[in-house]
Parts: C-alpha cells; structure tokens; sequence
C-alpha cells in the first residue's frame, strides 16, 4: 500500500520572521512618510512632533530612528535614491541643448517643495557621500556643457556659475511658486534662464 501524503506544519523560523519583517518594512515606510508631511509644514519639527502624527508608539518609532538626525538621513537617503531614476529620464547630455534643459527642468520641479526641504535639513555628512549628489551636479554641468557647446550659453563664463545659477533659479521657483504659471513652472524657469528677468517683447514672445 503507497504511503499517504499528509501535510505537515512547517515551524520554520524563515516563515516566522517574514510577515514580521513586512510590518517593520512598512512601519518605517510610514514613519517616512509621516515625518515628510510633517516636515513640509513645519521644518522645524521636533521628533516627539513627529512621532505625534505617525500614530504609532514612541517604542516603535524608535526602534527604527533613536534620534531625529537618524530619521532626517533617512529621509534624504530615500530622497536621493529616486534622484537616479529622475536623471535617467532626463538625460540632460542628449542635444539639442533646449530640449535637453526642458527635460533637466521639468524632472527638477516634479521634486517640489518637499524635496527642497528635505535637502536643506540634510547634514553635511550624508550629501558629501551621496552619490546622487554627485550626479546631480554632474548632470547638470553636462548641461550647461552642452549649451555652451551649442552656442545657447556664455562661454566666456566659468561653467559653475552657469550650474550655481540654474540650481539658484530652480530651488526660488519651487520655494516660492507662482499661481500664475501653475502646471507650467518648469518653462518660466527655463525662459528666465535664459533670456533672465528683464521685461522685453522677445521675452514675451517665448513665454507664449
């Protein structure tokens, strides 16, 4: 007679472990989540604010960040991780420089305020090691190269100003937006960039 296949409970402590980690992967996601809304309104917030308007309890808040620098890091570490995939897209080296700087600035502004924020909350430990930092600055000195090369932009002007200037005029635009240009931000920045911000007819004409 075969023997019968039965089923049997496996106490495998891999099994045990998996939904526990689930719960603190999403327990931390919701942390992150909470501390950036938080943050975004007032930047200031101390962790006990924070751990405040997670919901969740101060054990399990910090379980995962023993300090607000901890959680701040991790903010800005999540931030900059999604930072590759912008770039990707935005492929700034590829001409024509126009085309090239709309793409580099509409990935910019899709960041927003809260991106902003986070950055300026960042230590100086974290972005001097951040890879994405580096690639950031990268890509945007691929930029202007291209510009330059293309005739669009001074050359008789050290390329970082250029780099200072675009990130300067970016970061105003989504620290204090304008309602006018609301869905449309990006070409203001980009049409002040380069024609800057005195009032002329052609200036008009391309804004239109």
């Amino acid at each position: 007679m075969p023997a019968q296949l039965t089923m049997t409970q496996h106490n495998d402590p891999v099994d045990q472990r998996l939904p526990r980690r689930i719960d603190a992967y999403r327990n931390r996601e919701h942390i992150l989540d909470a501390a950036a809304a938080t943050l975004r309104i007032n930047r200031g917030a101390s962790l006990e604010e924070i751990i405040a308007d997670t919901g969740l309890g101060r054990t399990t808040v910090y379980r995962h960040f023993p300090n607000r620098a901890a959680l701040i890091d991790a903010l800005v570490t999540r931030l900059l991780d999604a930072v590759r995939g912008l770039l990707d897209r935005a492929r700034p080296a590829e001409p024509p420089f126009d085309a090239a700087l709309a793409r580099m600035t509409e990935t910019a502004m899709t960041a927003g305020t809260q991106a902003w924020d986070l950055l300026s909350l960042a230590t100086d430990d974290i972005l001097a090691s951040s890879p994405p930092v580096t690639n950031i600055v990268d890509a945007a000195r691929a930029l202007m190269q291209l510009g330059v090369d293309e005739g669009r932009l001074r050359s008789d002007v050290p390329l970082d100003w250029h780099v200072e200037a675009y990130f300067a005029l970016t970061a105003a635009a989504v620290k204090f937006p304008n309602s006018r240009q609301a869905g449309a931000a990006w070409r203001t920045v980009q049409d002040v960039f380069l024609h800057g911000l005195e009032a002329s007819p052609n200036a008009a004409e391309l804004r239109g």
